[in-house]
């Protein structure tokens, strides 16, 4: 910036004037260097926290999903697999709603088949029709087969009724992962959390792959039935 000083006198400032003023305004250019110093610094620590708790988390979903996997491996049945694995997800304390459903096409719109969570009467509020008018998590998820994710749903525009509702209920972050294996459709697994930007890529990325899971344990659960009803 610029250090500017007045006079309404001519000739006012004589040497020892301008010294001065060149010496208060190079002690004020130090102080700001200091200070901008000190703000990175802090912004950089900041930095670390965070991403030291994002891996902090990403560590404790992937012991979760150890655990989950050995859970689908022994399930016997499509309610025993999408129960537990909502039930191990909400036991995370950074996830407070998690539910999954599953596409009934003969009344256009998805069928709660598990959830967990404190919060569960959510999902009695919201619309859960196949319409694509319908911009809910879940529905973009199951219609557009790909992970959806909304990492501050209190800087999002209110316009859809799902989002207002979610922030009634003090949801903060959502995102839906489709459950498809050998190109065929499950249904999707979709996690609320009251904390903002709490889905990063590499959350993303470990949620995603437990999605393919969870679909692949569904498929094998469906043919393991088919081949005892035989």
């Amino acid at each position: 910036g610029v250090f500017l000083v007045g006079d309404t006198e001519i000739g006012a400032f004589d040497h020892l004037t301008v010294e001065i003023a060149e010496t208060l305004a190079a002690t004020a250019e130090a102080a700001l260097d200091r200070a901008e110093q000190s703000q990175t610094l802090r912004e950089q620590q900041r930095e670390s926290k965070i991403q030291a708790q994002r891996l902090e988390q990403v560590h404790r979903i992937n012991n979760k999903i150890r655990r989950i996997v050995r859970t689908l491996v022994t399930a016997d049945s499509r309610e025993e697999i999408t129960q537990q694995v909502c039930d191990a997800l909400t036991a995370l304390e950074t996830f407070d709603l998690v539910w999954i459903g599953e596409p009934d096409l003969s009344v256009n719109e998805i069928h709660v088949s598990a959830q967990s969570g404190s919060t569960s009467q959510y999902l009695e509020s919201i619309p859960l029709d196949l319409d694509t008018e319908n911009q809910q998590p879940s529905v973009r998820s199951i219609q557009r087969r790909e992970t959806i994710s909304e990492p501050n749903l209190a800087t999002a525009p209110y316009d859809q009724e799902w989002r207002n509702k979610a922030l009634l209920f003090d949801f903060r972050s959502v995102i839906s992962v489709p459950l498809v294996h050998n190109e065929i459709l499950y249904g999707a697994l979709t996690i609320y959390s009251r904390q903002p930007s709490n889905f990063d890529a590499l959350s993303e990325s470990v949620l995603s792959e437990l999605g393919e899971l969870v679909a692949y344990a569904l498929n094998s659960v469906n043919q393991r039935n088919a081949l005892l009803r035989d």
